[in-house]
């Protein structure tokens, strides 16, 4: 019967993935790619941000046009108050 191992993939130890080496970019260009991705998330924060002002303006607009509608038609079988 084989050995089992818990946790880990088949073929790798404990320390396997831990002892990998990456070779990680310069601190002035691992900066510029934080400060690029931000940059580019707030374009999208803001764009989706303008899309929900209007998504609730919108709403607002419909919801007062709804009750316009709804006011008029109560109002049309109803005698006149004088």
């Amino acid at each position: 019967m084989a050995a089992c191992s818990w946790g880990v993939a088949p073929g790798w130890n404990d320390a396997g993935p831990l002892a990998l080496r990456h070779r990680l970019p310069p601190l002035a260009e691992q900066r510029r790619i934080v400060a690029k991705v931000k940059q580019q998330l707030m374009a999208w924060v803001d764009a989706l941000e303008t899309q929900l002002a209007a998504s609730r303006a919108t709403a607002a607009n419909l919801l007062s046009a709804l009750v316009a509608e709804l006011t008029a038609c109560g109002n049309a079988g109803a005698s006149p108050r004088s």
